[in-house]
C-alpha cells in the first residue's frame, strides 16, 4: 500500500504543470547588469560635485498679476529622496535642478512648464521644465523594467514604487489662487553629452511662466 502511495505521488508531481522559469542568454543578461551598474553609480550613488556657487535661499519675485518664491534645493539632500544605502532613491544632484516653488495670484493660476526655464551660467545652458515628477523618473523606470525583464538583482522597483512623496510634492498643473510644489529640471532626455553636469554653477535665471484668467505672466529669479 505504501508503495502505491508513493508511486501515485510521483505521478502527481509529474503531472503537475511547473511553473515556466524565463530563459535568459547569459551575455545579454551580463551586457544588461553592466548597463544597470553603469546607471546606478551615475545616477543614484553620491554625486560628488562641487555645490553651486549661489545663495540657497529663498527669493521672491513680481509681475503684473502674480508674484511668488523660488528656492534652489539640491536632490540629495531631500527628504523624498533619501534611500536606505546612503544614495538617492530616485537621482543624484548630477540628473537635474530642482527647485521649490509658492505661485500666487488672483483666480485659477496655472504653469506652463515648456515655457519655464532654467539658466546655468549665461543663456547658452538651458533647461526645459518636465510637466511631471515621471519627467524626471524616466531612466529609473527604464532600467527597473530592464531589471525585472532580464532577471537581476537589485531594489530598483523597489525604488520606483518609494517615488510616492516625490510625485505628491510636485508642483500641481492649475489652482485657486496658490500653487505650491517642486519643479524638477532634467539634464536631458539623451544624457549628458554636452557635461552640463559637471558644469560648476556660479549663477542661475530661472524663469516660471504662469498662467492667469488675463493672460501669461513671467516670474524671474537669478540666483548668484
Amino acid at each position: 500500500m505504501v508503495g502505491g502511495l508513493v508511486l501515485f505521488s510521483a505521478f502527481i508531481l509529474t503531472s503537475c504543470p511547473r511553473p515556466r522559469v524565463p530563459l535568459v542568454a547569459y551575455e545579454a543578461q551580463q551586457e544588461a547588469l553592466q548597463h544597470k551598474e553603469a546607471y546606478e553609480r551615475y545616477a543614484l550613488h553620491p554625486s560628488g560635485l562641487v555645490p553651486p556657487g549661489i545663495l540657497m535661499t529663498p527669493l521672491r519675485a513680481e509681475a503684473t498679476r502674480v508674484w511668488g518664491e523660488a528656492t534652489p534645493l539640491r536632490p540629495e539632500d531631500q527628504t523624498w529622496n533619501l534611500w536606505p544605502d546612503g544614495g538617492a532613491r530616485l537621482f543624484n544632484n548630477r540628473m537635474a535642478h530642482v527647485f521649490r516653488v509658492t505661485l500666487q495670484g488672483e483666480g485659477v493660476i496655472g504653469w506652463i512648464p515648456e515655457e519655464t526655464t532654467l539658466e546655468l551660467n549665461d543663456p547658452s545652458i538651458r533647461l526645459v521644465a518636465s510637466g511631471s515628477p515621471d519627467g524626471l523618473l524616466l531612466d529609473l523606470l527604464y532600467f527597473a523594467k530592464a531589471q525585472e525583464d532580464w532577471i537581476l538583482d537589485g531594489d530598483l522597483v523597489a525604488r520606483t514604487r518609494a517615488a510616492g512623496p516625490f510625485r505628491a510634492a510636485y508642483l500641481p498643473a492649475r489652482g485657486d489662487g496658490v500653487l505650491e510644489g517642486i519643479i524638477g529640471f532634467p539634464m536631458s532626455d539623451n544624457g549628458d553629452p554636452l557635461g552640463v553636469a559637471e558644469t560648476h554653477v556660479v549663477a542661475e535665471r530661472l524663469t516660471v511662466a504662469v498662467t492667469t484668467a488675463e493672460g501669461i505672466e513671467r516670474l524671474v529669479w537669478v540666483f548668484e
